[in-house]
């Protein structure tokens, strides 16, 4: 059994960019919701991801702190 398939690539990255656009905001939230606390809550505070668009091939989830 063969199976052919005419997929638009252009398309196929546009919806992976977006998928792994929500990644990163899941992931920020993620880490924002499990920081540890202490007297000041910077680490929390700055916990930040860039590039802040969607389209990007790569993000990084920091901390500033």
């Amino acid at each position: 059994m063969t199976f052919k398939l005419n997929i638009d690539e252009k398309k196929l990255e546009k919806y992976l960019q977006r998928v792994l656009f929500k990644t990163v905001l899941k992931i920020h939230a993620i880490a924002v919701e499990h920081a540890p606390v202490g007297a000041t809550s910077e680490l929390k505070q700055k916990i930040d991801f860039f590039p802040k668009q969607i389209g990007a091939d790569e993000y990084t989830v920091i901390s500033a702190a």
